[in-house]
Order: C-alpha cells, then structure tokens, then sequence
C-alpha cells in the first residue's frame, strides 16, 4: 500500500507540472470585435489598429481586438444594434449617431457650442464633465470609455456655396441623426437622410448635392472627386465615441482590463493630438486639387448660431440643463 502511494504521488506532481505548462487554453482568450465605419486613414479610426498592435503585445495575446473598418459590418446603426445585442463587442461611434443610444451625448454635436480642436481638449481634460458625458450609456450595458475626432464639421458641396443664401439650394445628405435633423431644420433646409455607404452613388445621381461632413473624411474618402467645395462653418467637432459591450468589459480579469482600459486612454489621447494638422492637411490637398474651400464670413457663421439656438434649447432636457449651462462656461459660449 505504501508503495503504491510512493508510485502514485510523483505520478500527479508530474501531471501539474505539464498542465501548467500547457499553452492557454482558448477560452482564456478576450475577442474583442470592433467596428467603425470609416476610412483607417483617418487618424481617428486608425487608432484601432494601434490598440490593437498594443493589446496583442502588452497582453501577450490574452486580448484579441478584431478591429473592421469602411462598413466591413454595416452602417452605423445597424452595427450600433450589434453592440447592443453583444454580437460585436465594441464600436468607434460617430458623435452624430450616438444620440441615437443616448440622448446625453447629444451634447457633443450641438450646433457652436464644442466647434474647435481647443474647445474639445478643454472638455476632455474636465474629468468630471467629459466622464459624465461617458457615462451616458451606462443604461445600455455599454461603456463610454474615450474618444477620437475626424475633424471639424462643414459642407462639402457639388458647386461652392459662400453664404446661407445658396446653402439653401443645397440638398444636404446627413446621418442617421436626431442633432443634426434639428440643426438643419433650425437652418430651413431640408436634409436627406442617409446612411454613409450610399452617398457616393447619391451624389454621382445628384440624389443629394452636398454632405454635412468633416474635410478629412470628404477627402480621405475620395468624395472631392464630385465635390468643388468646401465651406468651413465649423459648426461642431466630429468625435467617434469608443464603446465597449459592458459584459464583455466585466469578463475581463482586474490585470487585463486594467491594462485594456490604459491602452485605450494612450492610443485615443495619441490620435486626438494629430487630428488638427491631419484636418489642416487635407484642406491644403484640397485646394491643390481644385476643390474651392470657402471660410465662412463671420457674419454668416453669426447668423447660423443665431438660428440653430432653439436647438440647444429643445435639447437641454435631453442632456441636462445644468450640465449644459456648466458647458456653455467651460468653453465661453
């Protein structure tokens, strides 16, 4: 019996030494599969394949970010429906669409009141204001864990437009959007719907003769080739929101999602700081290939905040009237 149990103990320590040094089993492996419908040169977008490279080696794999761009897994709100459903686990949401999900993000698309590069760094680096605006989705089961930019909204139009005058013979392609429905109502234009896959076609099909849109996505997306103008109103910064499917965040041990959250924080803080020169870029190749880029009189951009304000009025419930006023200071609207 003794020697049995002599045979029998070297006989184990040997088969947790090998199963300790079997390779991870696979259900040890975090996917995380994110979409965003734009284009990755965009310094915005690209920002996931950087997370993705820096997950891969500071987790040593344990992290697996799939990473789609240019509508690989839809439009916006059906990926945005996705999320929601866990089918994807996360999504680079455009600022327009988000308010779709949660009325509080709204707050990043009203009309003049976050329209700079140095307006949106001041409300990022207000920890209290920007995680509230975060935490808009938390009823969602998802999370608000930072954001990017593709630039600062204007129109890129079939013929230049100098004026609102001949802004309203436009017809103006928008998201999928509840902010930017009201501002160009607010504006008397009436805007089509759409989503981004389909505008190429439309405007070959003079469907739609201009697009509410950033100068980095109109060119990066080789829409200049039907456009011959670019009006900068500056209206409002264009973000994507980086969501993540909530159950998938709480899956993640405390080491990696710590780890998860701090790549995410870098990479985003990383590309947010190259947006500016990459939008002064592309409005420079702009003008070098023919394309008219107008700056907004001043009295013309005056008139546009004067009409669009019962917009910050409509959505001031929505996203909180003291929040909105605590905004409006921070960025001296």
């Amino acid at each position: 019996m003794n020697l049995r149990r002599t045979l029998y103990l070297p006989a184990l320590i040997l088969i947790v030494i090998f199963m300790s040094c079997r390779p991870v089993p696979a259900k040890d492996k975090y996917v995380c599969k994110v979409s965003n419908i734009s284009t990755p040169k965009l310094v915005g977008v690209n920002v996931g394949f950087n997370i993705q490279k820096e997950l891969k080696k500071r987790t040593n794999g344990a992290i697996e970010w799939q990473y789609f761009t240019d509508n690989i897994l839809g439009g916006e709100v059906d990926v945005l429906n996705k999320l929601l459903l866990g089918e994807i686990q996360g999504m680079l949401c455009s600022s327009v669409t988000v308010a779709n999900l949660a009325p509080r993000m709204g707050i990043l698309s009203l009309p003049f009141l976050i329209d700079s590069f140095e307006k949106r760094d001041k409300f990022v680096a207000d920890k209290k204001l920007f995680q509230h605006m975060l935490d808009g989705v938390r009823d969602k089961r998802v999370l608000g864990l930072d954001v990017t930019d593709y630039g600062t909204y204007g129109w890129a139009t079939k013929t230049p437009v100098h004026n609102l005058a001949e802004a309203g013979k436009i017809r103006f392609r928008i998201a999928e959007a509840p902010v930017s429905w009201d501002t160009y109502q607010a504006l008397g234009m009436k805007p089509v719907i759409m989503p981004w896959p389909e505008v190429s076609s439309a405007l070959d099909q003079n469907t739609i003769t201009g697009l509410d849109q950033t100068p980095g996505v109109v060119l990066l997306s080789n829409i200049t080739d039907a456009t011959k103008g670019f009006t900068r109103t500056n209206h409002a910064v264009g973000w994507f929101v980086l969501l993540i499917n909530r159950q998938f965040y709480d899956s993640l041990p405390d080491k990696l999602r710590k780890v998860f959250t701090e790549v995410i924080h870098e990479q985003c803080a990383a590309a947010r700081s190259l947006s500016k020169s990459q939008e002064m870029d592309a409005l420079n190749k702009m003008k070098a290939g023919g394309v008219e880029v107008v700056e907004l009189a001043a009295s013309e951009r005056q008139k546009m905040r004067d009409l669009t304000q019962p917009v910050l009025d409509k959505w001031a419930p929505l996203v909180g009237r003291d929040y909105l006023e605590e905004i409006k200071k921070l960025v001296s609207y």
